[in-house]
């Protein structure tokens, strides 16, 4: 819970409106990711997503494909290579 406090603070105290703590390859697991956010009144990024994965669904199939392309790019994460 002191990760959370410790952010919590920091996204107050920057008025950032959203911070996040990235933890990679978790339990030693090449590509398993955790992360922690603190959102001051936003909506989560996750159900952002998921509302737009949704509406591309029936609106954008080239918006869908190039969302479940990010999903999957892990390139990000040098450690998972």
């Amino acid at each position: 819970m002191e990760i959370i406090k410790n952010l919590t603070k920091q996204v107050k105290e920057l008025n950032a409106g959203v911070g996040h703590v990235q933890l990679g390859n978790i339990e030693n697991t090449k590509g398993l990711t955790a992360v922690i956010s603190v959102y001051d009144n936003q909506k989560p990024a996750h159900m952002v997503l998921d509302e737009l994965y949704t509406w591309a669904e029936n609106n954008d199939e080239q918006l869908k494909l190039k969302i479940e392309s990010l999903e999957q790019d892990m390139t990000w994460n040098s450690e998972s290579k």
